[in-house]
């Protein structure tokens, strides 16, 4: 794999590795953080199951990132060429005016 996935999933820290998914466990006292089989903490789904279910939030998480930038672009150039205030509003309505997205 040339980029590993990786996502945090509630408390978990876990990525994706050739063998599955794994998720960092924290070492005690002086142990360090270990990288765990993810499937011994994610019951009641066993086995592959749990790295299905897990690939495909990867790759949701992944298209809702890709389209939220994109409706940013959309409505960055929306706002840099509209005079209409009534579609400011609408586009406030649906991405509240962010000035560190702009600058």
């Amino acid at each position: 794999m040339s980029e590993q996935v990786t996502m945090q999933f509630g408390p978990l820290e876990l990525r994706k590795t050739e063998e599955g998914w794994q998720y960092l466990s924290e070492g005690v006292g002086h142990e360090p953080d270990t990288w765990c089989d993810a499937t011994s903490v994610l019951g009641p789904f066993g086995g592959s199951g749990v790295n299905d279910l897990l690939d495909e939030l990867a790759a949701t998480k992944a298209n809702a990132e890709a389209r939220e930038s994109e409706l940013v672009d959309v409505l960055q150039h929306i706002r840099g060429k509209s005079c209409c205030s009534d579609a400011w509003d609408a586009i406030d309505e649906v991405v509240p005016y962010n000035d560190a997205l702009y600058s």
